[in-house]
């Protein structure tokens, strides 16, 4: 980890928490800056942010909040001294210029998750979701049903929420946040979740991803396994992972007393089944059998929704209750998300950028449009994404579509030990497996595929974690129906 200075983590800023009352946010247009930003500011703390740009949604996040927002390149050392801390976010790489300016200033440093565990949640019955799929869209369902039942939430997801800011400090009930293993700064090179003093981890999935951070899947279930063992309070883990498994067997009385969800476990979901209105199942429970129906669809969905359910029972919720809390359910943006219409199809914007969730993507896409043909742009945008790591899975997982266009990655990968993604190589297995694949390098190859393969008869999905070159705020994406 870089020594730097005039960096604090979370425990040095426990020490005085109330020093730290006018707060800037550097690197502000990030999801999860956004959302502690907008959290310390709904908390009562003067807070500030800065970006070189500002982007859809996490500069409409800032602006909802009121938290005044800056062009970095028009700030002078004058103005970060009028602050007691800068939080720094982990877009800033050691080395750089902003880097250097940041040292230079002499204020207090820290990371999003350090001032957030510090600054709102010493004292709170902590509750994280965490996983490598799933953590985002779990945290949301976490909210939407705990408010149903009362239970005055504050929360923190690192996400888009339709009509909502990404974060509040709630009354007196749990915080749900969205526990992410990423690091949180150039200077503090572990995972967010571990500043978070998380009394309840939830655990949603564990597979290999973040591969400029961890050198192998190992490394993660290290880093979950101290998740695990940290808690105070029973954790709620899916077993239908090998790295869950591995992860409860090694976690001692952790992983023992674990409520444990997922394929051939006694919770279940049990007999998951369509209707009109979305998903019924059931689940099994240590008070007895649950049946539930929702207004959610896909399988993974369920299983996010089933870690909810047995987390709110095991907070003491009467499961008459939780049931009809779980009866009506939205998803945060970007999952599934309809855009609109082309020639009488959907586009459908979606997140997913591992291979799994790419897989599970299309499968639930493909449920809720039966018959329908679908045809899907792919843009590998995360690091790992981006590298070779996956080659061979993507191939696999995006082999569930009828049409693929692959759009090109815009920078190298920087995996350390891996190659870049090969988008041409790509694009030849998938035809190889008879599913059509072209690639594409810019927005007029985007619109072009829409515009082509829309039509009352089929789907276009756009699925990964990066900005599809401007698609959503593009004239054509304004014209949708």
């Amino acid at each position: 980890m870089p020594a730097v200075g005039n960096a604090v983590g979370r425990e040095v800023l426990l020490e005085d928490p109330g020093r730290y009352r006018r707060v800037f946010f550097f690197r502000a247009c990030g999801a999860g800056m956004a959302a502690a930003a907008a959290l310390l500011k709904d908390l009562g703390l003067e807070v500030e942010g800065g970006d070189h740009e500002f982007r859809p949604p996490a500069s409409d996040a800032l602006a909802e909040a009121g938290i005044p927002r800056h062009r970095l390149d028009g700030l002078g050392a004058d103005h970060y001294r009028r602050f007691d801390l800068v939080v720094v976010g982990n877009v800033v790489a050691a080395g750089s210029r902003d880097a250097a300016l940041l040292e230079g200033l002499g204020l207090p440093l820290c990371s999003f998750p350090a001032a957030v565990g510090a600054l709102a949640l010493a004292g709170r019955d902590v509750v994280g979701f965490a996983g490598t799929h799933g953590k985002t869209t779990t945290a949301w369902l976490a909210v939407q049903v705990f408010e149903a039942l009362g239970a005055a939430p504050g929360f923190l997801v690192g996400g888009s929420l339709p009509g909502r800011l990404p974060a509040a400090a709630g009354g007196g009930g749990p915080f749900l946040i969205e526990a992410d293993e990423y690091d949180g700064a150039w200077f503090e090179k572990v995972p967010k979740f571990h500043s978070y003093s998380v009394a309840r981890p939830v655990v949603t999935s564990l597979e290999f991803d973040h591969g400029d951070v961890f050198g192998s899947v190992g490394d993660i279930e290290a880093e979950f396994g101290r998740l695990l063992r940290s808690g105070s309070k029973r954790a709620v883990v899916c077993g239908d992972y090998p790295s869950t498994r591995r992860l409860l067997d090694a976690a001692g009385a952790a992983g023992e007393g674990a409520l444990v969800y997922g394929e051939g476990t006694e919770a279940g979901p049990h007999g998951v089944r369509r209707t009109p209105g979305g998903t019924a199942f059931s689940l099994g429970t240590p008070s007895g059998p649950l049946d539930l129906e929702t207004s959610l669809t896909g399988g993974h969905n369920v299983r996010n929704l089933t870690a909810v359910v047995l987390a709110a029972l095991d907070e003491g919720h009467p499961p008459g209750a939780v049931a009809r809390a779980a009866r009506r359910l939205g998803l945060p943006r970007r999952r599934q998300e309809p855009r609109g219409l082309h020639r009488g199809g959907a586009v459908i914007d979606d997140f997913a950028h591992h291979p799994r969730a790419v897989a599970a993507t299309i499968e639930a896409v493909r449920a809720d449009h039966p018959g329908k043909a679908l045809n899907v742009v792919f843009e590998p945008s995360s690091a790992t994404a981006r590298s070779d790591v996956f080659q061979e899975a993507f191939g696999e997982s995006l082999a569930g579509a009828d049409r693929v266009l692959v759009l090109k990655p815009e920078r190298p990968s920087g995996v350390p030990g891996a190659g870049d993604l090969d988008p041409e190589a790509l694009a030849g297995a998938l035809g190889r497996r008879g599913v059509p694949a072209a690639v594409a390098g810019d927005l007029d190859g985007v619109v072009g595929f829409i515009d082509r393969h829309a039509g009352g008869d089929a789907v276009v999905l756009v699925m990964g974690n990066g900005a599809f070159r401007g698609l959503w705020g593009s004239d054509f994406a304004k014209s949708l129906a």
